[in-house]
């Protein structure tokens, strides 16, 4: 007998998922979800099958509730399951019969696929799925008739999202936005050049290239009805609690445009930018006051004492660089398309755009190197200001010389607050809560020799110089700003932001001193 593998083509994040019929699996016993006419999800374990039985309600399903009991077959009266990945769910196929589909959007407008009935002549023992014969999407309004066999039209989708002005204006916007963005491409192609052709392996990075380019134009220029359908959808939820019943995810939440894909070229074009902004103020050599008094050679078994004596005496320097990062909570892939992603992320798990420095951080370079100094009984680490360092390019890129620098022993200190924002379940309640994982870490450099030199040393290693986790603060409102959840997490402390990661570190840093800095 030949056997085929069975595919399903689920639309998700504007890309397509492979959910594969594993016949390896098959007549096993597998974990699954499934809720019964009580409503309830219960966690059992599912014998598996092939998606042609599993989409016949009336058959007998093989069951095992719980770890103590024995499997038993059971059939109707199941409201949805889901099995490996997979959500299943009674709606109507095209003869408007009841069967259980897989839902790929669920909201007030929604999307599944079915599998029709008809084979494919001579392969009646077979297990396959062809996309575009075996099976098919349809897309619905709730409350009305409508079903739009595969993805849904700019116009109907008009019509479907027309109670919702405010989600009709965003499909207008990106329609309008769409429409510019190919008026821009056509533009741009009737003035431009044709490129010298390349042979050989740089030929075939630069086709691969160009195939992407071309993607990418594409995507800027197509409306995301993802996207819209799940703002939409979000909307609804907003105005209709509780009028839609979601199985096994969460309700939708309105999601923001994505950042749009760069060709290679552009990204070239931003490493070049970021390059010049991260350098701006800098010079390729160091000013009088910051230059180099003497090359670097440490002494063979060398003491720290000894370094920083040496290095004082050669009129070299000793300083913390603090590496200061934004909060920011975790943000799902800005591909093209990925409206959905949100909707079937684990539950509970939320996202923030955007990011907040928090200056007051700042001062943790003088109380860093304040604390170094006491720990050692000098007064030579003082704080650096970059600008100061002169930069050199390299073959890999351009890096800061502190070869051509006074500072010979650098301590990066580095301050990386990271957001974590989950909407909880209190008591039948939904929830929104948040907390701060501050992560500190160290490394300590010294750079070796002249100017023109690349040596450089691993001083000290510190993975966790005092990070720490915030208490959670729970709210009943939705969670989108990060400056102000991160105040509002800061505010409840009981002392500064400062204080508590100074506090945190003291541990560490007599550690530090203690056992890598002899």
């Amino acid at each position: 007998m030949k056997w085929l593998s069975l595919t399903f083509i689920i639309a998700l994040s504007g890309n397509l998922f492979a959910q594969e019929f594993k016949q390896e699996l098959e007549g096993k016993m597998v974990p699954a979800k499934m809720i019964f006419g009580d409503g309830v999800v219960k966690d059992i374990e599912l014998k598996y099958q092939a998606p042609e039985f599993y989409k016949n309600q009336f058959n007998k399903f093989t069951i095992k509730p719980d770890f103590q009991s024995e499997p038993y077959t059971h059939s109707g009266g199941i409201e949805a399951f889901m099995v490996e990945g997979n959500i299943w769910a009674l709606r109507p196929n095209p003869a408007r019969r009841q069967e259980f589909t897989v839902l790929n959007i669920q909201g007030a407008i929604e999307r599944y696929t079915y599998l029709k009935f008809e084979r494919k002549p001579g392969t009646d023992d077979e297990k396959f799925a062809i996309v575009g014969s075996r099976t098919g999407t349809l897309t619905h309004k709730i409350g009305t008739n409508d079903y739009v066999d595969g993805d849904v039209s700019v116009a109907v989708l008009k019509k479907w999202i027309s109670d919702s002005p405010e989600i009709s204006a965003e499909l207008e916007k990106a329609e309008a936005d769409a429409l510019g963005e190919q008026e821009k491409q056509n533009s741009e192609e009737a003035s431009a050049q044709p490129a010298p052709k390349k042979k050989g392996l740089m030929g075939a990075v630069g086709k691969l290239a160009e195939m992407d380019a071309k993607q990418i134009k594409k995507e800027r220029a197509t409306v995301d009805l993802d996207r819209i359908i799940n703002n939409y959808n979000a909307w609804y939820e907003a105005s209709n609690s509780g009028k839609i019943k979601y199985y096994f995810v969460d309700p939708p939440r309105s999601l923001g445009a994505p950042a749009k894909r760069l060709t290679m070229d552009e990204q070239q074009a931003q490493s070049k930018t970021k390059l010049a902004d991260q350098y701006a103020g800098r010079s390729a050599s160091a000013s009088p006051e910051y230059a180099s008094a003497k090359d670097n050679y440490p002494e063979k078994k060398e003491t720290f004492a000894a370094k920083l004596e040496r290095i004082k005496n050669d009129g070299n320097k000793v300083g913390v660089l603090l590496m200061l990062k934004p909060a920011a909570a975790p943000k799902p892939e800005s591909a093209p398309g990925s409206a959905m992603m949100k909707q079937m992320m684990p539950s509970g798990e939320q996202s923030i755009d955007g990011e907040y420095m928090d200056e007051s951080l700042l001062a943790l370079g003088k109380a860093f190197a304040d604390d170094l100094n006491t720990a050692l009984g000098i007064a030579d680490f003082e704080v650096i200001n970059i600008n100061n360092v002169p930069y050199k390019d390299l073959k890999l890129g351009r890096v800061d010389d502190w070869w051509a620098s006074k500072y010979k022993v650098v301590f990066t200190y580095t301050v990386d607050p990271r957001l974590t924002v989950t909407q909880k379940d209190v008591n039948g309640a939904k929830k929104y809560a948040a907390s701060l994982n501050m992560v500190t870490s160290l490394l300590a450099m010294e750079y070796i020799g002249s100017s023109d030199s690349p040596k450089q040393k691993v001083v000290a290693q510190v993975l966790n110089m005092g990070s720490f986790v915030t208490p959670e603060h729970v709210q009943d409102e939705e969670i989108s700003d990060v400056k102000e959840i991160y105040q509002k997490i800061s505010g409840a402390l009981g002392m500064s932001m400062v204080e508590k990661v100074n506090a945190e570190r003291a541990d560490e840093m007599k550690r530090l001193v203690e056992k890598k800095l002899q």
